[in-house]
């Protein structure tokens, strides 16, 4: 327990220290507690001091930090799907349908192409290659809906079309996404003989889920008084969902998120969600689950040009996937360029929701430990360059008049 506790001090100190340097900076602070994790790994400190990476993380300790880390990404997808709101579909639906399927489909076919590629380098087994190549291909697939709002929201953008439809894209390709992964774990897990039965039990699952537990939780919920009481109901309901979908062979994520995305939606329960369960995951159990990565993630693995420039061609595919889809959309729908240049902008954001996507990839036996750390730096790059690229198009949050004036004050010595 004392070295549990002490890899929870060093780890949440480290990620408040960088996170607040790249908030600094003005990326999102999750892109430095992500750098943080990579700092703690053998990327940085086990390359630097491997003996005190020896004592602070041993390999038999980090199950147990594993554990609360997973604990922490149970309750962060649950909120994520609580907040999940696809009524910005009804604006510009044709818009919003189209680009979230182009902004899915063809960095999918382009990472299931880049898998078959690199297959034979990386050992996978004939059972396996499908698997692999639609993981793969999904892992390229990804827009993290959580970090876009957060960066829509700090360039002001939440009531301009492009946020509205930004949003409403990524949060279809959340859904899209946490679908696809469920099926491709289950056939990932299962053998042969099997994995008709493990897309059964996904199928018979969301069956339930849809047409017994939301109307029973809807009334449940209804009938209590007490908000904390339904916040208690429904954080129960996300355990307990978890815990199906994990004993279904799927991904303890996955049955989160899908009962946050049906729960009722309660002010008054998001509000406390808010302030009482978000700050503990994201101060405490989301910086767990970042040093995990990190210790996972070994840059120095990268040891020849040609891994490196491999490195490259990955997140250039992936910038291409996704950049490309909002301009074959602007073609038909009424976009303009710069309209549509920032949209793929901002659909390439794949931050945390990629890291979590990657570690089940790690979990289930799809990824080998050098494929997980090129598409680990793919996914801090594709997110660093976001609010940067944003600022440079000129979407950058207006500034306060009296500070320009106050600026403008001190320049000519007033």
């Amino acid at each position: 327990m004392f070295l549990l506790l002490l890899q929870i001090v060093v780890v949440v100190t480290v990620a408040r220290a960088v996170g607040s340097a790249f908030r600094a900076m003005g990326q999102p602070r999750v892109i430095g507690e992500i750098v943080a994790g990579l700092l703690l790994g053998p990327s940085f400190l086990g390359w630097m001091f491997p003996s005190m990476t020896d004592q602070l993380f041993p390999v038999d300790s980090l199950p147990m930090l594993n554990a609360f880390s997973q604990f922490g990404l149970v309750l962060f997808m649950f909120v994520v799907g609580l907040r999940l709101d696809l009524s910005h579909l009804s604006a510009s639906r044709r818009l919003v349908v189209l680009t979230s399927i182009a902004s899915i489909v063809l960095p999918f076919l382009l990472g299931i192409g880049l898998a078959m590629a690199v297959r034979t380098q990386f050992a996978v087994p004939d059972r396996l290659v499908w698997p692999f190549a639609l993981f793969v291909g999904l892992s390229l697939s990804i827009t993290a809906f959580p970090v876009l709002v957060r960066i829509v929201d700090e360039h002001e953008l939440s009531a301009t079309r492009l946020g509205t439809v930004a949003i409403a894209c990524a949060a279809l390709d959340d859904v899209t996404a946490w679908i696809v992964l469920a099926l491709v774990t289950a056939f990932a897990r299962a053998d042969t003989a099997s994995a008709s039965a493990s897309v059964g039990g996904v199928i018979i699952y969301a069956a339930v889920m849809l047409g017994v537990t939301r109307p029973v939780i809807h009334r449940w919920t209804a009938r209590i008084a007490d908000a904390e009481g339904r916040m208690a109901v429904l954080l129960i309901a996300a355990i307990a969902s978890a815990a199906a979908t994990e004993r279904l062979g799927i991904h303890p994520l996955f049955g989160a998120f899908f009962l946050g995305a049906l729960a009722p939606r309660d002010q008054e329960v998001e509000r406390l969600v808010s302030t009482r369960v978000e700050p503990l995951v994201a101060m405490l159990l989301l910086p767990l689950f970042f040093a995990f990565t990190g210790l996972r993630t070994n840059v120095h693995l990268l040891v020849s040009p040609w891994l490196v420039l491999e490195t490259l061609a990955i997140l250039a595919i992936a910038v291409v996937g996704k950049a490309a889809s909002p301009l074959l959309a602007s073609r038909v729908l009424a976009l303009s360029r710069r309209e549509a240049i920032a949209l793929g902008v901002l659909m390439n954001t794949r931050g945390l929701v990629e890291l979590v996507v990657l570690n089940i990839g790690v979990d289930i036996g799809l990824l080998p430990p050098l494929l997980f750390t090129m598409l680990t730096l793919m996914a801090l790059a594709t997110t660093a360059m976001t609010s940067p690229l944003l600022r440079y198009m000129g979407f950058e949050k207006p500034r306060d008049r009296v500070s320009d004036l106050a600026a403008a004050s001190r320049r000519a010595g007033l």
